[in-house]
């Protein structure tokens, strides 16, 4: 039986599918080179990333994109 994971944290495999990462191996080779898009942390022998820092980088790209569209606006007008 499964267990659901209570923190909020997301563990590796979920970091991997979410940054779409080829596969766990080259996840962590970009957090060994300090590449990795979100801060981890090793947690009982996992690697994990705090939900937050996810959702802040998400947000982050967001951002960019939304300023990006601005920036075409302002050059088209």
């Amino acid at each position: 039986m499964e267990t659901q994971n209570l923190l909020p944290i997301l563990e590796l495999d979920e970091l991997v599918e979410t940054f779409e990462y080829v596969n766990i191996r080259a996840a962590k080779r970009a957090i060994r080179l300090g590449k990795f898009p979100v801060p981890t942390f090793d947690l009982a022998g996992r690697t994990v990333a705090h939900v937050d820092a996810v959702g802040k980088f998400f947000e982050q790209k967001k951002k960019e994109a939304i300023r990006q569209m601005e920036d075409w606006d302002d050059e088209a007008a």
